[in-house]
């Protein structure tokens, strides 16, 4: 194992930080400034911890709920604090396996629904399965966005919280960049990311071919259902296409499905099956506002970090630099460029992804998408800047490019905002509040005689 510190008399005691490549070691610093020695091993070492002679953490901190490694160490009772650092692209209220699901949608509809067979359920077994059965209160939950707390509280699961990304503000921080380092990332405007083309999450494309494949198979009686059917999913992208940074499938598809006579695969009834659908529709449409930012913004110098598929699609005056690594590249990046740019998927309307934490640490002027996620957290015109669709998002870069000074007093604040409220330390300061209120962990003051805190 590979010890973050060694061992101090001051020490509250061991956490057990499982490795990662991102985010989640840099929890080891603040973990330490609150007075606990951070140890980063493999997930496999972590069926040693509670054994004679391996030691047994305070608690032990990971992503991976569904490893089996989790379920060896949750029966010994150590606490394991689970950070859910993805948002899950089916319904919050889904509470079907994979093959249950679609079972139920062969039994109540035609038999072209067999295009379902297709992968949308989660895979996580504390998901899918429920709580471990015999130490569920050593398991404490924190996903990122709200929305997911709500099928983990209903599988009886005591500790859940939803706690938002944050970030390391001495990683992420404004920086001087030197002359070599302008030629590499000066940049009017940039966005750091991938454009979801050709993702695996992609509904409309899965669904599409689905319907397609199927539709050989039918009897010519039903050969028009299928044409009806995709007929829905074509008007349906068009019409949110139209307003593309306000989610409206679930208003639109009970139109189309009076207009095209048709179900939207699933009858209302199966409420969260038909919500789980139109979510991975809407990461098609997250694709279609990625790529129509990149077209509207190339023009006024929007260099783009990620990977090639941006080079592929042959957006003209499209400044592709190739990827940013995420621990060196990625702060100068944004240091480099005058206007950094945002683009939450759609479908996710409370969702606070890393980059913009990131960009904002680093003092970096942000314009975003707006979701009622980041209103939360920031202030428009004081933090960032939110945009509403592609003109007003045009005509604000236009206008930031000109005004500079505003510019730097709002990436100013935005970095103050961080610095004070979202960063990593803060983050593990409610972990670690978390497990105590339960009692899963000591209080500071409640330390074994001789410690400090």
């Amino acid at each position: 194992m590979e010890s973050a510190e060694s061992s101090s008399p001051s020490s509250r005691g061991e956490v057990w930080i499982v490795k990662r490549e991102l985010y989640l070691s840099d929890y080891a610093p603040a973990l330490r400034a609150l007075g606990f020695t951070p140890r980063l091993v493999e997930r496999e070492e972590t069926q040693k911890a509670g054994l004679p002679g391996c030691g047994r953490p305070l608690f032990i901190l990971d992503t991976n709920i569904g490893a089996p490694t989790f379920r060896i160490v949750n029966a010994r009772g150590i606490p394991f604090a689970g950070l859910i650092l993805d948002q899950w692209y089916f319904s919050p209220r889904q509470k079907f396996t994979v093959d249950q699901a679609v079972l139920r949608a062969k039994l109540h509809l035609s038999p072209m629904v067999s295009v379902l067979d297709w992968h949308f359920s989660p895979d996580s077994p504390v998901f899918e399965r429920g709580p471990p059965a015999l130490a569920p209160e050593a398991l404490f939950l924190f996903p990122c966005g709200p929305e997911q707390a709500v099928p983990l509280r209903e599988r009886g699961l005591p500790h859940v919280e939803p706690i938002p990304f944050g970030v390391d503000a001495e990683r992420f921080r404004p920086m001087e960049l030197s002359r070599k380092d302008q030629k590499r990332f000066s940049a009017p405007v940039c966005f750091i990311g991938t454009p979801l083309v050709n993702d695996g999450n992609d509904g409309y494309r899965a669904l599409a071919k689905g319907v397609a494949l199927t539709r050989q198979k039918l009897p010519p009686d039903q050969v028009p259902v299928a044409d009806r059917l995709k007929a829905l999913l074509d008007e349906l992208v068009a019409r949110q296409v139209e307003d593309l940074f306000r989610y409206r499938l679930p208003e639109i598809v009970p139109v189309l499905e009076e207009k095209y006579r048709v179900r939207f695969f699933f009858p209302p009834a199966m409420e969260s099956e038909r919500e789980t659908l139109m979510i991975q529709v809407g990461v098609h449409l997250s694709m279609l506002q990625r790529v129509s930012v990149a077209r509207r913004l190339a023009p006024l110098g929007l260099a783009v970090y990620g990977p090639l598929e941006w080079k592929t699609l042959g957006i003209p005056d499209l400044d592709y630099r190739g990827e940013a690594p995420w621990a060196m590249d990625l702060p100068k990046a944004i240091s480099g460029a005058a206007i950094n740019v945002n683009v939450s998927k759609i479908m996710f309307e409370t969702g606070v992804g890393p980059r913009l934490f990131e960009v904002l640490a680093c003092g970096g002027f942000l314009l975003s998408n707006r979701n009622a996620g980041i209103s939360e957290l920031f202030e428009d015109g004081q933090d960032l800047v939110f945009y509403e669709n592609l003109d007003d998002l045009e005509e604000k870069v236009r206008y930031y490019l000109a005004h500079p000074e505003e510019r730097r007093r709002i990436g100013e604040h935005g970095r103050r905002t961080v610095v004070e409220k979202h960063t990593l330390l803060h983050r593990a300061q409610r972990i670690v509040q978390v497990l105590e209120e339960a009692g899963a962990i000591p209080p500071a003051a409640a330390a074994p005689a001789g410690l400090t805190d």
